[in-house]
């Protein structure tokens, strides 16, 4: 009975540990994907920006400057 005992706490136990690798991994990718997602959200929201902040330059020099400027 004792052996018994033994096999199915070190089988109980080893299958618990191994469950939880799985989860942890599953819910580490999972956080990864997030955060990679969220920096190239980043990446297109910084070059929305300055392709913005380029275009209003351009536009109040040319205003201010009385010339005309390129629409391309």
């Amino acid at each position: 009975m004792a052996l018994l005992d033994i096999a199915v706490t070190t089988l109980g136990g080893a299958l618990s540990a191994t469950v939880g690798v799985f989860v942890g991994g599953m819910l580490t990718r999972r956080a990864q994907d997030r955060h990679w997602l969220r920096d190239r959200q980043l990446v297109a929201y910084q070059d929305l920006l300055r392709e913005y902040a380029t275009f209003s330059m351009i536009l109040r020099r040319a205003h201010l400057g009385r010339t005309a400027w390129d629409y391309d």
